[in-house]
């Protein structure tokens, strides 16, 4: 039975994360790549030293 459970949230895992992939690289939709993440997104750009939190400053590159 847990075999089951994992594979089946593994396959899910798999769906979200090529659904968030393609509308990030291929629509090069931020909307709808947000859609898809939690509630409270945080994004951290180490080589630029920038980021944002919140939906609102993943866009923006600033905090809420």
């Amino acid at each position: 039975m847990a075999k089951a459970a994992t594979a089946t949230a593994t396959k899910e895992l798999i769906e979200v994360w090529q659904q968030h992939c393609y509308s990030e690289f291929v629509m090069k939709d931020a909307e709808a790549a947000l859609e898809i993440m939690s509630d409270n997104p945080h994004v951290l750009m180490v080589p630029i030293a920038i980021g944002g939190q919140g939906r609102k400053g993943d866009r923006q590159g600033e905090q809420e």
